[in-house]
């Protein structure tokens, strides 16, 4: 259960981390 949550928020937080790269760039 807490593996699955782990994994959203990793997918999650790479997402954002890809978007506030595309913006400082």
């Amino acid at each position: 259960m807490y593996g699955l949550i782990l994994d959203e928020l990793a997918t999650i937080y790479s997402c954002i981390d890809f978007l506030s790269f595309i913006h400082l760039h």
